[in-house]
């Protein structure tokens, strides 16, 4: 699809049926919104009831967009000051690498910290996060720089004391949904979910804020303004298609919250680690319930590390594992759609 050209479509059902002055205020509002993105917008009204089809995961399919692949990180070095109690291994070459190792556990218990060890003793292993795309929609959204959305510091931060005109942020929520679906096309209900799921206001009103944080934000936005609208699939899209564009490199991917972004890693060839660590709770102390932090809580994974001692502790424990890691990874073979 040309990039200067999309299209919007104005669901209505055939129980309510738009008066004139909604049905003209909902193509008013898409069509000034495409303007202030400086695209050519197509606008149509056509029954919810048609039941376009949710789009497939196909990884690299023709129709999908391409994306480029992500630069690989520059690895973290090991600690310094406190010397590893085992020996990392000579540096292995890619081919002899899992495909893919998934890292998962909740806030705080350490699967960044999992992940720059793991860089530290194979640095041909690249790191990428399911998240990517979301980071850089909230930045769209937000004007905070993706790299500011990453720690437990960032995610913090209020949201509350902007305000923004109700256009300029429905405008932002469509830019956010072209960035993160690509060639899709963009149905109106995206961008009006978001505005209501994240404000709570309609888009009728002249001033608007984000009342939350910017974690707040990244859990929303994730979930229930895309997984559940644009579809389950579109974060493992996002992350498996440039993947396998890139020539599947071995690859750490240490957001991994979703059951079916565990099992695209298993089809990949790779395993799923747990790291659990007993003082990772909010700042609040609350446990947090969102689907985000607990669709994996009754899903076992392949191999668990217990975060509760240091960094080297960590380490260790994952070398001493490291021959089961790679052969239960040599018992996998590419499955599924990534086969």
């Amino acid at each position: 699809m040309d990039p200067s050209h999309f299209v919007v479509y104005v669901d209505y059902t055939l129980e309510h049926t738009p008066t004139i002055v909604e049905f003209f205020a909902s193509l008013e509002l898409a069509v000034e919104s495409a303007k202030r993105c400086r695209q050519e917008a197509e606008v149509y009204a056509i029954p919810a009831t048609c039941g376009r089809a949710e789009p497939e995961p196909l990884w690299g399919t023709v129709g999908r967009p391409t994306v480029a692949p992500a630069p690989a990180a520059v690895p973290a070095p090991a600690p310094a000051a406190v010397p590893a109690p085992a020996a990392a291994p000579a540096p292995a070459p890619a081919a002899t690498l899992p495909p893919m190792i998934g890292i998962r556990g909740k806030k705080g218990a350490g699967k960044d910290t999992l992940a720059a060890e793991i860089c530290a003793c194979f640095p041909a292993f690249e790191t990428r996060k399911w998240a990517t795309k979301l980071r850089e929609a909230v930045a769209i959204i937000t004007d905070i720089p993706a790299e500011c959305t990453v720690s437990d510091a960032d995610k913090e931060v209020q949201l509350g004391g902007r305000v923004y005109g109700a256009l300029d942020l429905y405008t932002r929520f469509l830019m956010a949904a072209m960035h993160v679906l690509g060639g899709r096309e963009i149905t109106a209900d995206i961008p009006a979910r978001m505005f209501t799921i994240l404000t709570g206001k309609s888009p009728r009103v002249e001033t608007v804020v984000l009342p939350m944080t910017v974690g707040r934000l990244l859990q929303l936005l994730g979930t229930e303004c895309f997984r559940d609208v644009a579809g389950p699939f579109v974060w493992v899209d996002a992350l498996m298609e440039p993947w396998v564009d890139a020539g599947r490199p071995p690859t750490l991917v240490a957001d991994t919250r979703f059951p079916n972004e565990s099992a695209a890693v298993r089809d990949a060839g790779g395993v799923i680690i747990l790291v659990r660590r007993a003082a990772a709770v909010r700042a609040d102390g609350r446990a947090d319930e969102h689907a985000s932090e607990c669709a994996l809580d009754d899903e076992r994974a392949d191999f668990v590390f217990d975060n509760d001692g240091s960094v080297a502790d960590l380490r260790a424990a994952f070398l001493d594992a490291w021959p089961a890691i790679l052969a239960l990874a040599a018992q996998r073979r590419p499955a599924g759609r990534i086969a």
